[in-house]
């Protein structure tokens, strides 16, 4: 078993709000306010520094700039960044993730970006349909994507992840086919594609229930095609929203998954050191103190070895691989513990028992919240 530690870094920045997100976020006033944010998240890696130095010489680092809109950031912010974050780490990251909505995208040197450590693009695509971008509020255009995607391969990118969301309030199946098509048209090295979710404080919420727009698909319809044509198209799903070519597996995220410890930086960045899950201060002001004090964290939680159990069930779960049979979690249980439930879930044709390991079945990836909730009974 490999020593893994991921670091999160929050760039809330956007130039403006998706109608769908209820991400914290917010749009820069001043171009000030941008270099600020940087500093005080570079003060809070330096919190780190002894944490990081004191790790086993074997540990390898994941770095995943997320938002909000890093590319927003523009290049020279970016390098900066970058150096910084270099120096406060003990090695390189093994890889070094970066969000970028292809508009912005589009205006960085992604030459100088990749020099610099940067070795893994994420686009936020999120349609290829010219119609549904539009609905959903996104400034960049398909064209845009294109362009995005071909400069990031003259760049030398070679490892790109696209997004994008299912089951968008107003999707059409045409809507859904034009996605399929820019993705075959730009095979990128791995695909995440989300299911909406309604989230309270999103712009659609008001809007969905003032009747402006149509509420979302309550059926997984949507997701299962777009899996089943990915699977066809080449790619392994290995999580449930997740899809890569062999061995482009997102390294940060299976930290998460496979419960893993990392560090979140930035406004409102969550983080997991063991049974210790902390955040961040989620105003500027309230981040900015936090920082100069020398605390970071808004709160923090021990959670019990029950509470971790769960969790690990429910990500494990989430991953194609499953959970091995063997496996004894924090509270001391093993999956033996749980027969009864795993019967019930095999009867329903959730889950099934091969090569050791529960794994969820197709139709128990439809009905994953429900599996899930049956192991937190």
């Amino acid at each position: 078993m490999k020593n893994r530690l991921g670091i999160y870094l929050h760039i809330p920045f956007c130039r403006r709000r998706c109608g769908y997100c209820d991400f914290l976020t917010m749009v820069p006033r001043e171009e000030g306010i941008m270099d600020h944010y940087l500093e005080l998240l570079l003060r809070e890696l330096s919190h780190y520094g002894e944490f990081l130095r004191g790790l086993p010489p074997e540990t390898e680092f994941t770095v995943y700039l997320g938002g909000g809109t890093p590319s927003l950031l523009g290049t020279e912010r970016l390098l900066k960044l970058f150096e910084g974050i270099g120096n406060g780490l003990p090695r390189a990251p093994l890889e070094w993730s970066m969000e970028a909505n292809p508009e912005s995208f589009l205006t960085l040197d992604g030459a100088l970006l990749r020099r610099a450590g940067l070795n893994r693009l994420s686009l936020g695509v999120q349609s290829g349909s010219p119609r549904l971008l539009k609905v959903i509020g996104r400034i960049h255009t398909v064209d845009d994507a294109s362009r995005a995607y071909e400069k990031a391969r003259r760049e030398g990118f070679t490892n790109i992840n696209v997004d994008f969301i299912s089951a968008l309030p107003g999707e059409r199946p045409q809507d859904r086919e034009a996605s399929l098509e820019w993705m075959e048209a730009h095979p990128v090295e791995h695909i995440s594609v989300y299911d909406y979710i309604l989230e309270e404080g999103s712009a659609f919420y008001d809007q969905i229930r003032r009747g402006l727009l149509p509420e979302p698909a309550e059926d997984d319809e949507s997701l299962i095609l777009y899996q089943e044509a990915l699977v066809e198209l080449g790619y392994e799903q290995y999580e449930i929203s997740n899809f890569s070519r062999e061995g482009r597996q997102c390294l940060h995220n299976l930290i998460y998954w496979l419960g893993d410890p990392y560090l979140g930086l930035g406004l409102g960045a969550t983080g997991t050191l063991g049974a210790m899950r902390y955040r961040n201060p989620v105003t500027l002001a309230d981040y900015e103190a936090a920082i100069k004090r020398g605390a970071p964290h808004g709160w923090e939680e021990e959670l019990s070895p029950e509470d971790r159990t769960h969790e690990e069930i429910f990500l494990g779960l989430r991953m194609n691989e499953g959970i091995a049979l063997s496996r004894v979690f924090p509270d001391g249980r093993s999956l033996k513990d749980f027969s009864q439930i795993i019967k019930r879930q095999h009867k329903l044709g959730h889950v099934l028992l091969e090569d050791g390991r529960m794994k969820l079945t197709a139709k128990g990836r439809r009905f994953a919240n429900q599996v899930e909730l049956a192991f937190m009974e």
